[in-house]
């Protein structure tokens, strides 16, 4: 304003010295934008506390952020041992990933260490539309075995469990928890490797059925 004000003085003061019309047109505009009311650049309703733009709604939003970042951080450390990653896997503190296609019916029974499972699976190299290895489904024979008891490579045998009768699971096993650098059959056999040493392995899984002490599963 007070700027204004010096402005249009200056002119004024100028005018006195000419008479041209220009100069008076030019006189009476700085003293018209002297003399106008100040527009704020931030309206009535920006200045509202519950204005998106105003300081307290500012502060607001930076003290919810300060503490979900606060609460986001404290749930990591309390679930860092299970971790999601970019492609939506889980991933176990083994290094085992997997994720359920779809998750059996909760009435279903969930598979424990100890329990005798039947599966249908498929085993892939490279990635899930890689080399098929093995298929229990090409043979249209499902496979059964007993959790926790080394019939079954680590990665199933850990991924297999806490599934429900009904799921679908998908698994991604490093090296360290299926054939390590031996590949399978062993490296030197006859046969040679079908799975070559130093392979992570791609499994889709379904859980036919449980038997355990609690009771059996089956889903067809």
């Amino acid at each position: 304003m007070k700027l204004s004000l010096l402005i249009a003085t200056s002119i004024s003061m100028a005018s006195a010295f000419t008479t041209s019309p220009s100069a008076v047109t030019t006189t009476r505009r700085a003293r018209a934008m002297a003399m106008a009311p100040r527009v704020s650049m931030a309206s009535d309703s920006d200045s509202s506390p519950s204005s998106p733009s105003s300081p307290v709604a500012l502060t607001r939003r930076l003290l919810v952020r300060g503490v979900a970042t606060i609460g986001g951080l404290a749930l990591g450390r309390a679930k860092s041992a299970v971790a999601e990653d970019t492609l939506g896997f889980v991933t176990t503190p083994s290094g085992l990933k997997y994720y359920d296609v779809k998750e059996g019916p909760k009435e279903q029974q969930i598979a424990k260490s100890g329990d005798k499972v039947s599966i249908d699976y498929t085993g892939w190299l490279d990635d899930f539309d890689g080399k098929k290895f093995d298929s229990s489904l090409d043979r249209n024979i499902p496979l059964s075995l007993t959790l926790g008891s080394g019939q079954a490579i680590l990665g199933l045998d850990e991924g297999l469990t806490g599934m429900r009768v009904g799921g679908t699971r998908r698994f991604v096993i490093k090296p360290e928890l299926a054939y390590g650098g031996d590949g399978y059959p062993r490296s030197g056999d006859d046969k040679g490797s079908m799975i070559p040493g130093g392979s992570t392995l791609y499994f889709q899984v379904r859980l036919r059925s449980v038997k355990g002490l609690s009771g059996m599963g089956f889903f067809n």
